[in-house]
């Protein structure tokens, strides 16, 4: 009971930032003498401190003490690991963003741990950092996550090293492992979006959905759910790594979407900086990205039928370059109960996956269920 008193409490401090401990005895039901054991208890473990003085009432009285979470309590280390790409992140203890990195990098399974490794070295040679305790690390991966385990990948060959495993040999912190379209999932209901139905769509090397249902994620019975980009779009289509073949991901994918372009381009490298005057402009470009466009719209049409989310959340580099991708989506599609579900793009963008890794760290931390979060970057 008190545990869960205590969750309670912290739970309603992250969702108010700032709190008088009268005004937290009201939200939570819980008595002035209750909350005054658990708040002492919390200024002791260094995770609440006072902040303050608020506001007397219209009675006059003494103005309350304003109580906060420490942000400073320690830190989060974010990390997404993509098939050609690393990007990483550190968060203080309320979500806010204070490092960013991102750099194409191939890893496999005999560099992935010194790729992370450096960047935990890089954590704590900032000067900034070195007395901060890190609370925690998360690892997002493109592939199936079973029981804080890689289970299967078929990007890259980081499912035959058992990363948490190999890292814990060198650090005691909590290290977890999930899946990127989970983490973004996680991040849209943590920090951007309330609704206790949503389902994100991450369209970037492949196509994977994050779900959220009665505000649960799901992952299904191995960790399987969510892998639309490995439903078929083409029968008897391209073969894909996983064994199918015409998986929509291969059709659809900002990377298969890139390689068609750089085709027409006669490049190696797609410069995003150009991508849209190109749409707006070279009819071949405009050509495969419509039709892009057209395929992930029967993508977002039966995750409506199948689901009926109140929420779906389109993200992917190219969908944030081209803007009018996301209308033509919707354009695409009929389906009359369509005004159920509001289809929009991601408000976190690139570091999505980022805030969902912090997110579950701090909520494994703190030891809570629901956490409200706040979008602040320093960077």
């Amino acid at each position: 009971m008190r545990q869960n008193n205590k969750s309670i409490v912290i739970e309603e401090l992250l969702k108010n930032k700032v709190i008088s401990r009268a005004k937290l005895c009201k939200e939570t039901n819980l008595n002035k003498a209750t909350m005054t054991e658990l708040i002492k208890e919390l200024i002791d473990q260094n995770l609440v401190i006072e902040t303050g003085m608020g506001f007397s009432n219209t009675q006059g009285g003494r103005k309350p003490v304003l109580l906060e979470l420490n942000k400073n309590r320690g830190i989060i280390i974010a990390i997404e690991i993509d098939f050609n790409k690393i990007l990483f992140s550190i968060h203080l203890l309320n979500g806010e963003i204070v490092l960013f990195e991102s750099k194409k990098q191939m890893v496999d399974k005999d560099t992935i741990i010194q790729e992370i490794l450096k960047i935990i070295e890089v954590v704590k040679t900032q000067t900034e950092f070195r007395d901060h305790e890190i609370i925690g690390m998360c690892i997002a991966v493109h592939g199936i996550v079973k029981n804080n385990k890689l289970e299967f990948s078929p990007k890259y060959n980081l499912d035959q090293v058992d990363i948490v495993a190999e890292l814990k040999k060198t650090y005691s912190f909590p290290i977890l492992i999930e899946n990127e379209a989970n983490a973004a999932a996680i991040a849209e209901s943590t920090f951007k979006n309330e609704t206790e139905n949503l389902v994100n769509l991450n369209i970037n090397s492949g196509i994977g959905a994050g779900i959220f249902m009665n505000n649960k994620l799901l992952k299904g019975s191995n960790g399987f759910a969510g892998e639309i980009g490995h439903s078929i779009y083409q029968p008897d289509g391209l073969k894909c790594i996983c064994g199918n073949q015409g998986c929509v991901e291969l059709y659809a994918s900002t990377k298969a979407l890139e390689d068609k372009i750089l085709t027409v381009q006669n490049k190696t490298e797609l410069d995003y900086s150009t991508i849209h005057d190109e749409f707006k402009n070279n009819s071949k470009v405009n050509e495969i990205i419509t039709e892009g466009a057209r395929i992930l719209s029967i993508v977002a049409n039966n995750i409506i039928v199948l689901l009926s989310p109140d929420l779906l959340i389109l993200n992917g580099t190219l969908l944030r370059s081209i803007p009018e991708m996301l209308d033509m989506v919707k354009a695409n599609i009929k389906y009359q109960y369509l005004n159920n579900t509001t289809i929009i793009s991601s408000g976190l963008g690139e570091r999505s996956v980022l805030y969902g890794c912090c997110a579950i760290v701090i909520k494994k931390f703190l030891n809570i269920k629901k956490a409200h979060l706040y979008i602040s970057e320093k960077i």
